[in-house]
């Protein structure tokens, strides 16, 4: 799951995946790639900042950017470079490049840059399915959670305590982003699948976060500690895949 190889699953397990309406999981994504930029990008920005000759000198988050761009890179590499993970990494590469160059960034432009550039590298993945499932599906999140966000935050100011108006913010959010990724994907999912998984609207609002928290974050600290055998570090590290998985 951490590297998208569901190539040591069955067909019948793959198919039931895709049924539930969870099959995005099992392949590199935003998902993926975004944690990885964002965890790598906060911790050198944080290590950066803590060197006074070069946080005096020079801004931290260019080069902090610079790094999470090769990170994300590197993960796409290593994963076999799918075309969500291209999407993702050039996404990823114009919004750091933006800061490179004082300029703004634009998701929307951010989606051009890596529909042009996939599209350069192989003019024939626009026929591909996961071409089109990827890109109609981040096409809508970014024209859509704008408007999913004002909701949810309108319906949760309804609610006084800030720990359940915080859960159900997250959940709205969730189930929007959900519910327009199905939406939009829908018609490819049935050309190619002939079946719609609806349930997996309030479905992956447990399945996005365990998934991300419970395996792909401390599966790649895992590999990025892959060579110390410390039992401090090993042993909580085992039982947080665990339970992850286990979940």
């Amino acid at each position: 799951m951490i590297l998208g190889d569901s190539s040591v699953l069955s067909d019948s397990v793959r198919d039931e995946w895709r049924d539930a309406g969870f099959a995005h999981l099992l392949a590199i994504s935003g998902l993926h790639i975004g944690l990885v930029s964002w965890v790598i990008f906060r911790l050198c920005s944080w290590i950066l900042s803590l060197v006074p000759w070069w946080s005096r000198r020079w801004a931290v988050g260019p080069l902090a950017g610079f790094i999470a761009v090769v990170s994300a890179w590197t993960y796409v590499g290593v994963a076999g470079a799918p075309v969500s993970a291209l999407r993702a990494g050039w996404m990823i590469t114009g919004l750091f490049g933006a800061q490179w160059v004082c300029r703004r960034s634009d998701s929307i432009s951010g989606l051009a840059l890596a529909l042009a550039m996939v599209v350069i590298n192989d003019p024939n993945s626009p026929l591909d399915p996961a071409f089109q499932l990827s890109f109609l599906a981040v096409s809508s999140l970014l024209i859509g959670m704008p408007s999913v966000g004002k909701f949810a935050t309108f319906v949760s100011n309804v609610v006084p305590w800030n720990l359940p108006k915080t859960i159900l913010n997250f959940v709205l959010r969730t189930c929007g982003a959900s519910l327009l990724c199905t939406g939009a994907t829908a018609p490819v999912v049935w050309w190619y699948f002939g079946d719609v998984s609806l349930h997996a609207i309030w479905a992956n609002v447990l399945a996005i976060p365990l998934v991300a928290w419970g395996l792909v974050i401390p599966g790649l600290i895992a590999f990025m500690l892959s060579g110390v055998d410390h039992p401090f570090l090993v042993g909580p590290l085992s039982y947080w895949i665990d339970l992850g998985a286990s979940n």
